[in-house]
């Protein structure tokens, strides 16, 4: 299946992802949740013992980004029909919520490598001085300055612009299922797919401590 989504990806995304189960495409998102869960995993790490003062903010971020896929998944669908509709198509929610699915599988790779990042750009990082039992808020006010030390880091800059390249691949991957499923010419259709991924990326790289 990799071999076709990959290998010859214009018909593949044109027949069966747009008209298939929902199945594998959440499958896909369900692994991609995971993947950028890790994130928090890396946090956990290189907090060291001091996690203990922040473990339930950590809790709540391992949350946020595991649920982030499908939050992505709903969002990036609803920006793709809209803007499909603006460009002049004629799309299906359904058929662009399959395409979504199925092109968001290159989104493993940026949480990946986004885990990686941000791991070596907080390694060293001095972890946050609060009481063991603090209020919620104190530990997620101290989780984000702790996770902010990660901006400016050369291997959080260079990881956060490899993870996007892995965002360029599932654009191309929505274009080629858009100019069927929605109507659209392959020039409309990557403009439709480039501005919801270029509004993802642009918040999270401003956002370090997110």
């Amino acid at each position: 299946m990799a071999t076709r989504v990959f290998g010859d990806p214009e018909p593949f995304i044109q027949r069966k992802a747009a008209t298939g189960r929902l199945v594998i495409p959440t499958l896909i998102v369900t692994t991609v949740s995971v993947a950028m869960s890790l994130q928090a995993a890396a946090v956990f790490l290189t907090l060291g013992p001091a996690v203990s003062e922040v473990i339930n903010a950590v809790i709540l971020l391992g949350g946020y980004y595991f649920l982030e896929g499908f939050l992505l998944w709903l969002a990036f669908s609803f920006a793709l029909y809209v803007l499909a509709l603006v460009a002049g198509g004629h799309p299906l929610f359904g058929h662009i919520t399959r395409i979504v699915g199925w092109g968001m599988a290159p989104l493993v790779g940026t949480g990946l490598v986004w885990t990686a990042g941000r791991y070596y750009a907080l390694r060293d990082a001095t972890p946050p001085e609060l009481a063991i039992n603090s209020r919620i808020e104190h530990e997620t006010n101290g989780l984000a300055e702790f996770m902010s030390h990660a901006a400016g880091e050369p291997a959080f800059i260079a990881a956060m612009v490899v993870g996007g390249l892995f965002l360029v691949v599932s654009g191309y991957l929505w274009t080629l299922g858009l100019t069927k499923a929605g109507e659209l010419s392959k020039a409309r259709a990557a403009v439709v797919s480039a501005i919801p991924l270029l509004v993802f990326f642009g918040w999270r790289f401003l956002n370090s401590a997110v």
